[in-house]
């Protein structure tokens, strides 16, 4: 792979740490929901992300689609969704600290009440 290339990817996939994860508003890249990034030599990207909510998959396959052709190099972006994976939370990239990251700081950060604590609050009843 040459350096240009080299280099697409990598704004790539910084690009696509910000394009938010359906109702969540948490990066599908902090979230590991990217799970993989390849570039062709005439600059066509091909991303693969995994599944995060079944309503909100167009969604979130026009935000990358749209997001990754903002990326100087990028020609044409092809997104699939690799629904034979499954996501878990050792997938969310890890902070500068090296440590994962905790969906419930995530979800702080944003300003979001996660909707687990909810569920949790109702089985407890």
């Amino acid at each position: 792979m040459n350096d240009d290339i080299q280099r697409v990817k990598a704004d790539l996939v910084e690009t696509l740490r910000t394009v938010a994860c359906c109702d969540q508003r948490i990066g599908v890249g902090e979230l590991g929901l990217v799970d993989d990034v390849t570039v062709t030599d005439d600059g066509v990207a091909h991303v693969d992300v995994l599944p995060c909510c079944t309503y909100g998959m167009a969604r979130l396959q026009h935000e990358v689609e749209e997001e990754a052709g903002t990326v100087p190099g990028v020609t044409a972006v092809v997104v699939d969704v690799a629904w034979d994976e499954t996501w878990d939370p050792g997938r969310m990239l890890e902070t500068t600290e090296g440590a994962t990251p905790d969906i419930d700081a995530l979800a702080e950060a944003h300003d979001l009440e996660p909707r687990w604590k909810e569920y949790e609050a109702d089985a407890g009843d």
